[in-house]
């Protein structure tokens, strides 16, 4: 598995009995107790994901926050070799679109809120830029559209 912080899914793949290999940002303590890991500089990094991937004998690469950023990742892995279980790329790019996930879910029925119109004044909301992971980024909302869009 491969993203800024893997252990969370190393820790499901070790119970279910399969050895965990793990690069991502962090190499947390716990993280090295339950897996073999290798230091992972920017999710983004097609070349660095599949050297590891490939140096690792990993059967297949699974990801975690942050490699969804740059969804070519999944495409230039592929390119190199690498078995990824994940969507395919136009999927993740679906996705990550604001709009289209608008969209999907109103075709399929699934609730969501309608737009800003529907936020209420008084109760607190959150902002997570598109591009991030980790938790790095989040924020309190000011009640202005427009700080939303900001960090589309």
């Amino acid at each position: 598995m491969t993203g800024m912080s893997a252990r969370a899914v190393a820790e499901s793949v070790r119970r279910a009995g399969h050895q965990a290999l793990a690069a991502d940002m962090f190499g947390d303590i716990d993280l090295l107790k339950i897996a073999t890991w290798r230091r992972l500089l920017k999710t983004s990094d097609a070349d660095s994901l599949a050297s590891i991937a490939l140096d690792l004998e990993a059967e297949a690469v699974v990801f975690t926050s942050g490699v969804e950023n740059n969804p070519a990742v999944v495409d230039e892995l592929k390119a190199a070799g690498v078995r990824v279980l994940a969507p395919e790329s136009e999927a993740i790019r679906r996705a990550r679109d604001p709009g289209e996930l608008a969209w999907i879910c109103d075709r399929y029925g699934i609730a969501r809120p309608a737009g800003y119109s529907a936020l209420c004044a008084d109760k607190n909301y959150l902002v997570k830029p598109l591009r991030s992971g980790a938790g790095i980024g989040i924020r309190d909302w000011n009640g202005d559209p427009a700080d939303i869009a900001a960090d589309e």
